[in-house]
């Protein structure tokens, strides 16, 4: 059974995470954030959770060194096989 996430998974909207998916505001902050990346580095920045492609609203793979910003409008993040991502400005 699915529910809404009430609680974050990180101990701070600053701090370093891995791979998995998370809900800005809650568990991530905005702003931006580097990772290692690398050749099979993908990362998602998404309008909701519902599963679907209109979901995306950013994406990439393949990239080493990454640096993005997460908006404040963003819903979402998601990310695999990218190293931690850490939080730059």
């Amino acid at each position: 059974t699915w529910t809404e996430a009430t609680s974050a998974i990180t101990s701070s909207l600053d701090s370093p995470f891995g791979d998995g998916a998370y809900v800005v505001g809650l568990d991530i902050g905005s702003g931006t954030w580097t990772s290692p990346g690398g050749d099979d580095c993908y990362w998602e920045r998404l309008s909701g959770f519902s599963g679907d492609f209109s979901d995306i609203k950013a994406n990439d793979l393949g990239t080493s060194n990454v640096v993005l910003t997460i908006q404040s409008t963003d819903a979402g993040f998601k990310s695999s096989n990218c190293g931690t991502w850490t939080k730059t400005g």
